[in-house]
């Protein structure tokens, strides 16, 4: 399994933000491959080619980018300067996804990184 990041472009000048379902800025997603992925992040309702459906900005371009086959890495590394700068979460969503997400702030990450699980 790897961790396939999901950078939110904020189009339109603006984040879309849904705690609930570990929506943010930063998402990472547990798959076997980048199709596997992106399937996940179709069905935690993160799309692909907003600017094409009319959903996203012309000039800011898509909010969403598929993942690729060599972007998925086996662990993920977080930056506490530039992981947080939008959005003080970076969500994890697990390779069963009814096991459902972790929520990670700024504070978690120390010597050690920790996950803190969702309700």
């Amino acid at each position: 399994m790897r961790f396939f990041e999901f950078s939110q472009n904020n189009s339109g000048g603006r984040f879309e933000i849904d705690e609930a379902k570990g929506i943010g800025s930063s998402v990472y997603i547990e798959a076997r491959t980048a199709n596997e992925a992106n399937e996940k992040a179709e069905r935690i309702e993160i799309y692909f080619d907003g600017v094409d459906e009319g959903r996203d900005c012309e000039c800011c371009g898509d909010r969403w980018f598929r993942a690729s086959e060599h972007s998925g890495e086996k662990k993920i590394v977080l930056s506490e300067v530039y992981s947080f700068n939008w959005h003080p979460f970076v969500y994890v969503h697990h390779a069963d996804l009814k096991r459902g997400f972790s929520t990670i702030s700024k504070d978690d990450i120390g010597d050690f990184f920790t996950i803190k699980r969702s309700e």
